[in-house]
């Protein structure tokens, strides 16, 4: 990546760096002198090469930006590291004050939840060494969810060490050389899986806790964060909060801007409950030209700094187990305290998209909706509205064959409509068909074509498969797909690259091959989203999302009378 000004280029190969929308990381940066027109370079010239120094010296060490004046222009610089040595070399001093971060220092309790995924909580504790750390008092608070083996086992390593290193790096937890982590790290485990807001709300619990422990010491957290174990997160990203919480006290809690890991692109900034039908949807889609702080409903959980204060105020947050818990907890959290909820451009975060094909959070889904609905002041017709949408999902599954992921809708509005609305579900609601791996796709559509009458493997190369649009797969899923589809014989493929949006002409098609009057192929590979266009796409429907597939064979008859 090449920056060019004045006469420097500015080589950047690799820790984090931002373009718009994106997040990515930066492993060493160097300034190399472009050809010159002529032998002789101007006294500006060589102030903006100094300048552009420091300013890469920001980047390479990932501290939190001063402005620092001299250079012919403000320059922004990092904290402390190399970019303190080059702003020295360029004769720029940095006072005490600037060097220490933040005016005083902030007693930050950082709460992670998790529940099975040592591997995901092991690399957000790397991200957490790597942190801007001046001014700042950490304690982080793993919540383990009833995991199956414990996570007070797991290691604090920094699992992408550059070569020359001035922290040091975290060791076991209870090896026999621990090295030393420069925040406290406290693992409370319970006793059985109480989902998101449950861990949450023993994190916060806990951290509150800290204010009159006599054994560890009073120690009042000032803010606590709330970071879910499979985001990950830059040296920037508490820093960044920080400074928007410190200079407005108005600002109850501050959301960072969410990534997609597989993209880099932000794809929420803040969130807003839609008043006329009760959907969540991102306040900012992108960070691109946003400068300050941004007022929202909400912010994602997953990655946000609250006051203590706010939270001592607004209580912890509804036992919802997961999937809107954090939405209605915000919401009422502005209205207790009177103050804002605010996402932050500067700070972002990687988390899995939350639009992401869902199974078994369908039910959670479709209970917890109503809750932020009556937060809002929202009435019968917008929950009505609300309760339609869920009922057509649960149509649009079954029309998939997924009688599973409809029943959750279904139960989902049942218990809602009896306040059944809090923790965990009932044993043998949440009970839907497992995805299976990529690697397994053949041997599946083996059984199936036998089941089909279609087992002969002189029939395989005649054949038709149809790959219908929008898989949603990673290219490596994709490729996996179709060498499955080579080993179990089937050649002949059609790739339909786009659909008609007319959802009249969509069902117009349904009924067509519902009745048989146009041709199909024996085998679609589809999307799992209920979509019409692919209701009936072929006897055998292959139904892919990113991480798996399953394999549905819906009779039209039957089909057709279970979801009306």
């Amino acid at each position: 990546m090449l920056f060019e000004r004045g006469r420097s280029r500015i080589e950047i190969v690799g820790d984090w760096f931002l373009e718009p929308n994106r997040l990515g990381r930066v492993h060493s940066a160097r300034v190399r002198p472009s050809a010159p027109a002529d032998n002789a370079a101007t006294s500006d010239d060589r102030r903006n090469e100094a300048g552009l120094a420091v300013g890469l010296g920001a980047l390479r060490t990932g501290r939190r930006p001063l402005e620092v004046e001299g250079l012919g222009q403000k320059t922004e610089v990092g904290e402390g590291g190399r970019a303190d040595r080059l702003a020295g070399a360029a004769g720029v001093g940095l006072s005490d004050h600037e060097q220490s971060g933040f005016v005083r220092k902030v007693r930050v309790a950082a709460v992670v939840p998790c529940f099975n995924r040592r591997a995901d909580a092991e690399a957000l504790m790397s991200d957490l060494l790597r942190l801007e750390r001046g001014g700042v008092d950490l304690r982080v608070i793993v919540v383990d969810n009833a995991s199956d083996v414990p996570l007070s086992t797991m290691r604090i390593v920094d699992l992408d060490e550059p070569a020359e290193r001035d922290e040091p790096v975290a060791g076991p937890l209870d090896g026999d050389e621990p090295r030393e982590v420069w925040f406290g790290v406290e693992h409370l485990r319970l006793s059985e899986n109480t989902g998101g807001s449950g861990g949450y709300n023993a994190g916060m619990r806990r951290a509150l806790e800290y204010a009159v422990d006599g054994v560890n010491g009073a120690w009042d957290p000032d803010y606590i964060w709330m970071v879910d174990s499979d985001a990950r997160v830059s040296p920037r990203t508490l820093s960044a909060l920080l400074e928007v919480m410190e200079a407005e006290p108005g600002i109850a809690a501050a959301g960072s801007a969410i990534a997609d890991p597989l993209s880099g692109q932000v794809f929420e900034l803040g969130g807003h409950i839609n008043r006329r039908n009760g959907n969540y949807e991102p306040y900012v889609m992108g960070s691109v030209g946003v400068r300050g702080p941004v007022d929202a409903d909400y912010v994602a959980a997953c990655c946000a700094l609250v006051r203590s204060d706010a939270v001592r105020a607004t209580g912890v947050m509804p036992d919802r187990f997961l999937n809107g818990d954090d939405v209605e907890w915000f919401v009422r959290m502005g209205q207790v305290t009177g103050k804002r909820i605010v996402g932050v451009p500067a700070s972002l975060a990687m988390h899995p998209r939350f639009d992401r094909f869902p199974t078994w959070t369908r039910y959670y889904t479709t209970r917890n909706a109503f809750g932020p609905i009556g937060c809002v002041d929202r009435g019968y017709k917008t929950r009505k509205i609300k309760a339609k949408r869920e009922a057509i999902r649960a149509v649009q599954q079954s029309f998939m064959g997924r009688d599973d992921l409809s029943a959750l809708h279904v139960r989902g509005l049942a218990d809602a409509g009896s306040g059944v609305v809090e923790g965990k579900a009932a044993p043998g609601v949440v009970n839907v068909l497992p995805l299976q791996p990529f690697a397994r796709l053949a041997g599946a559509l083996e059984s199936a074509l036998a089941d089909e009458g279609l087992g002969s493997a002189t029939m395989r190369p005649r054949l038709r498969v149809r790959i219908m649009p929008h898989l949603l797969l990673t290219p490596s899923e994709e490729q996996q797909v179709s060498e499955q589809l080579g080993v179990v014989g089937l050649k002949r493929w059609t790739r339909v690259r786009s659909y008609n949006r007319n959802l009249n002409l969509q069902l117009l098609g349904v009924f067509a091959r519902w009745l048989g009057v146009v041709s199909r192929p024996h085998v679609a590979v589809v999307p799992s989203r209920g979509q019409a266009f692919n209701w009936f796409a072929a006897p055998i429907l292959v139904q892919v999302t990113s991480g798996g597939f399953v394999i549905r064979r819906p009779s039209r008859l039957r089909t057709v009378t279970r979801a009306a």
